[in-house]
């Protein structure tokens, strides 16, 4: 009777080792599952981040022009004021237009120029940076934090190189001809302009930059 007790109770201890390790086995399996799907909602997250276009602020006070110097200007009530531009040395400038829905101020050094414009719509501000150089080298132009643009010149001709886009900006068109160029790279509400073109033997680089959107006081 002894022995056949023995028997039952290490029959019966057996089978509940063998039910407890397959319990142990699923709970071990159900974070490798969790993990699973937090990875997933990551990866989602990520993509929905990612197709949402950054926004730059549009506002009103400092802005610096290139490396020519700053205009400083207020938006109340719907108008705009210039305050001052300020060029830095080596810099000539020259108010081109001042009232209460345009300002536009020029900033001269050798063969470069730079403009700064913004113009109000009601609340819509539109704020413009362009660059201009004259007898411009060919090779490789940055054109902000948008990215770069590469060219090169034969000649009489231009042949545009490649066009490098940083993550998040869109070349939204691209042309060209034997003798201009033109690259435009967006992203939300900035937009850059690439332009290089032959004119009298002589190549001729335009840069700009436009920021479009409500005031952000």
């Amino acid at each position: 009777m002894f022995v056949v007790l023995a028997m039952v109770v290490a029959a019966l201890a057996s089978c509940g080792g063998a039910s407890g390790g397959g319990e142990k086995a699923e709970d071990e399996q159900q974070p490798e599952t969790g993990q699973g799907t937090t990875q997933q909602t990551e990866a989602t997250t990520g993509e929905d981040a990612g197709s949402i276009p950054e926004v730059a602020e549009v506002r009103d006070g400092v802005w610096e022009v290139g490396d020519a110097g700053e205009v400083e200007f207020r938006f109340e009530n719907g108008a705009l004021t210039l305050v001052d531009a300020r060029p830095n040395s080596g810099w000539n400038v020259e108010i081109d237009e001042q009232s209460a829905d345009e300002i536009e101020v020029d900033f001269v050094g050798g063969d470069t120029e730079w403009e700064f414009e913004v113009e109000a719509e009601g609340n819509i501000l539109e704020i413009e940076t362009r660059q201009r150089i004259d007898n411009a080298p060919d090779g490789v132009y940055q054109l902000g934090d948008a990215g770069e643009v590469e060219f090169a010149r034969e000649g009489e001709r231009l042949t545009l190189t490649e066009v490098r886009p940083n993550e998040g900006w869109n070349v939204n068109t691209s042309e060209e001809d034997a003798d201009e160029i033109e690259v435009d790279l967006d992203r939300g509400n900035v937009r850059w302009e690439f332009e290089a073109e032959l004119d009298d033997g002589e190549t001729e680089v335009y840069t700009d930059q436009k920021i479009t959107g409500p005031v952000e006081n």
